[in-house]
């Protein structure tokens, strides 16, 4: 809805499985059986390095446009961060449906890098989902008639 149309695929790569730390072996693997063969493996180097380097923390998710592009090499930041602000409010969706309450959504200087309709489509999109703090250098990135309801906080001069 933000972009206008499209879908996007998301998949999740656990790190012993992007990293190939398993091989073969790690495929089909309960995950948690793959998560202590991997941390075993791993063990040594991390009390060498005194840093984790296998767990949740490392994992990835990779999003994919329609055309089974990945966003990471084959976009532009509008259209990267488009995805990104399309994940947050699919995360707001499922926090309301499992807990019945909407959180607060905080987004950091967003509309800088979206054109007009997608700056648009977020604003309304935000609006009708949950209360939303905005952070920006530029209120012409907002319409009139958001501004105009919204409570704005000017910091400095």
């Amino acid at each position: 809805m933000i972009a206008g149309g499209g879908s996007i695929r998301s998949v999740y790569q656990a790190s012993w499985n992007r990293d190939g730390l398993l091989g073969g072996e790690g495929i089909g693997l309960d995950p948690e059986e793959a998560l202590k063969r991997a941390l075993k493996l791993k063990q040594g180097e991390e009390r060498f390095r005194r840093m984790t380097l296998v767990g949740p923390h490392r994992d990835d998710i990779r999003f994919f446009l329609d055309e089974g592009r990945d966003v990471r090499a084959y976009s532009s930041q509008g259209q990267q961060r488009t995805v990104a602000l399309a994940w947050k409010l699919a995360e707001v969706a499922v926090i309301k449906d499992v807990s019945g309450k909407a959180p607060i959504l905080l987004l950091d200087d967003v509309m800088s890098e979206l054109d007009e309709q997608r700056r648009s489509a977020m604003a309304r999109l935000t609006g009708e989902t949950t209360q939303t703090f905005v952070t920006t250098t530029n209120t012409g990135y907002f319409e009139k008639d958001l501004l105009d309801r919204a409570r704005l906080i000017k910091l400095g001069p």
